[in-house]
């Protein structure tokens, strides 16, 4: 973690980071954020399935306060980082706690589970929003929304985008939470979509209703 912290700092031009599927844990992801504390160029960090926890997110708010002050005093340029959490171990409570301790100021964004942190509130995540702007900067190729912990209400925000959405061709939910309900909404949509060639949705919780939904949808 503290190799990878010295690295981002002496990489002036890195924007995006993605360490999903590593075993960081809290300790890995604390000696890593003292490197993201003092980098002007990251936009984007993936911490999806790290192994962290509640314990984290001290860390991660020191880490945004310090941002956000030096931001305010010596950037003449507005930082912005998103921090995305996915299928980790964060309760809503701590969730609730970072919220308290971001300055209003802070224009960093932190996307966990079914929460969005950003301008100093707690909100409940956009997946519709989010899953448009993906597929716009995405036409013709494979979107994966994999380890995003999607639950029934994402799906259901995502469908109502996908009904009219002609970008995507293969799309991967790989590894969410979406259930019966959410899987009707998807079919519901895929019957109006013709030009989706793909969807995967293993490692969800869709059970024979969800099923059934799928499989009338694309047979009549």
């Amino acid at each position: 973690g503290s190799i990878l912290g010295k690295l981002i700092c002496n990489m002036p031009n890195l924007k995006e980071l993605n360490l999903t599927d590593n075993r960081l844990l809290n300790s890995g992801v604390a000696d890593m954020l003292e490197g993201v504390k003092h980098s002007d160029s990251l936009e984007k960090l993936f911490l999806n399935n790290t192994g962290v926890d509640d314990g984290v997110i001290d860390v991660v708010s020191a880490c945004l306060v310090h941002r956000a002050e030096q931001s305010s005093q010596y950037s003449a340029v507005e930082r912005s980082l998103t921090v995305v959490l996915h299928s980790n171990n964060i309760s809503q409570d701590a969730l609730e706690q970072l919220a308290r301790q971001i300055p209003a100021t802070s224009k960093d964004c932190i996307k966990c589970g079914s929460f969005n942190f950003k301008e100093g509130r707690l909100l409940e995540f956009d997946y519709g929003t989010y899953f448009e702007e993906l597929s716009l900067n995405n036409i013709g190729k494979e979107l994966y929304m994999s380890l995003m912990g999607i639950n029934d209400n994402g799906a259901r925000q995502i469908s109502g985008v996908l009904k009219e959405d002609k970008n995507v061709v293969p799309l991967d939910f790989h590894a969410n939470s979406i259930g019966d309900e959410g899987t009707a909404a998807l079919a519901n949509a895929l019957h109006s979509n013709t030009t989706l060639e793909g969807l995967n949705l293993d490692l969800n919780r869709v059970g024979s209703r969800g099923f059934i939904s799928m499989v009338t949808q694309l047979v009549c």
